[in-house]
């Protein structure tokens, strides 16, 4: 089972309707899996983050702002996670990384085309080089 967990990397302000309002922060949303022991005793762990931006609605007519400086990151998460399906969005493609990590497809290589080789024929005889004698 996957364990997920949320964090904000950066908070970006702006000025007005109060100092350093947040108007939009960069989080990311981590995952990782549990996957045993292998047959050398390694354990397998699964790991993968996405990131992601939210960007803030400007409400001049709120009156309840927290300051900037009493501000914390369960705050500002719970407010991002307010966003309809975005907690199941995140974590699902969490989850298809660290899919994708334990059963990788196979990639499509770029390969020449069969005709775009030029064709060299070598000649069927031999060629003697005619030695001078001394």
């Amino acid at each position: 089972m996957t364990t997920f967990t949320w964090n904000i990397t950066q908070l970006l302000t702006v000025p007005e309707p109060t100092p350093d309002y947040v108007f939009i922060a960069n989080y990311v949303v981590n995952g990782v899996e549990n996957n045993g022991i292998d047959e050398l005793g390694n354990l397998i762990i699964y790991k993968t983050s996405v990131e992601n931006t939210a960007k803030f609605t400007i409400n001049p007519e709120q009156k309840n702002y927290t300051p900037y400086n009493q501000l914390t990151e369960s705050q500002i998460l719970g407010w991002i996670k307010e966003t309809p399906n975005l907690v199941f969005d995140m974590e699902s493609c969490v989850q298809a990384n660290i899919d994708a990590q334990k059963n990788p497809t196979v990639s499509p290589e770029i390969t020449p085309l069969p005709w775009s080789f030029e064709k060299i024929e070598l000649p069927v005889e031999p060629i003697v080089a005619e030695v001078p004698v001394v």
